[in-house]
């Protein structure tokens, strides 16, 4: 712990938010996830305080793969630098409580990444990013990229 204490997250990607951070260890409750599915890492991809997208991370720490899915839970043709699962995650039973958790916690940012668990049948709070794999994994196909980017409004 004392290495990730003076680890500066601002020194591996200048990323700006993340410059003066003072570093600090917060001890979570384990969330161990469902047999079948594991641990999944729900990403609400949030345009001027409205969750648009969802991306859905299978096993982060074995084979990372994910799937993009609309607020209708519609498999998107868009992906971020990582590979697609096999199969499609199930839609959470409280996903609408999810959607509206992301909504509050993105009010008053232009583009604002909300992280969410739902383990148990509750929804845990992971992260908030503004910038999602440091910038450096593209949307693809490029076309995407470009959709994504125009539903950022600075006109707040």
């Amino acid at each position: 712990m004392r290495v990730w204490v003076k680890d500066n997250g601002y020194k591996h990607a200048r990323e700006w938010p993340y410059k003066n951070v003072v570093t600090k260890i917060i001890c979570e409750e384990f969330l161990e996830g469902d047999p079948e599915w594991g641990l999944l890492d729900y990403k609400f991809f949030c345009f001027n305080g409205k969750p648009v997208y969802v991306a859905v991370d299978f096993d982060r720490f074995t084979y990372h793969t994910q799937f993009f899915y609309d607020m209708n839970w519609q498999r998107q043709p868009f992906v971020q630098g990582l590979p697609t699962p096999e199969r499609d995650a199930p839609r959470p039973e409280n996903f609408e409580e999810m959607v509206a958790i992301a909504a509050t916690l993105a009010q008053g940012f232009p583009f604002i990444r909300v992280d969410l668990y739902n383990f148990d049948h509750k929804v845990y709070f992971g992260e908030l990013t503004l910038h999602p794999a440091a910038d450096f994994k593209m949307i693809t196909p490029e076309e995407y990229e470009w959709k994504l980017g125009e539903m950022v409004s600075l006109n707040l």
